[in-house]
């Protein structure tokens, strides 16, 4: 299972990662078709839009990279937090929705409480 719990923390960094990255250039181009309408209304806009977009980008992929590195780690409080950005993820048809199913298959079986207890790294770490 512990593969399993690996593979699933490097696809939230990846699909994240992505996401995250989308977002940043859609940022960018909302604020250079703001710079090039040559507008003092325009550049606002644009820059406003860019904003918003940069940061509902942050808001919405930082905590799944985070959850993802706890992953890689058995970190107890990334199995709380991959859940919660499971449920969150059910909402990004198609590839979120896959993500979100194996997620929550992965997390919430039986054989991932070992992975998650303290003693597994000692014993098998």
């Amino acid at each position: 299972m512990d593969t399993e719990v690996r593979l699933l923390g490097g696809l939230y960094i990846f699909y994240h990662g992505i996401s995250l990255v989308v977002l940043a250039f859609a940022a960018f181009i909302a604020g250079a078709i703001g710079l090039f309408t040559g507008e003092f209304e325009g550049i606002v806009v644009g820059s406003a839009i860019a904003c918003a977009l940069f940061v509902i980008g942050l808001v919405t992929a930082l905590p799944g990279i985070i959850a993802g590195w706890g992953l890689l780690n058995y970190r107890p409080w990334a199995r709380i937090l991959a859940i919660i950005v499971a449920f969150l993820d059910i909402w990004s048809i198609p590839f979120g929705t896959a993500l979100a199913i194996y997620a929550m298959y992965v997390l919430f079986s039986g054989k991932s409480d070992r992975v998650f207890n303290r003693r597994y790294e000692y014993h098998y770490g």
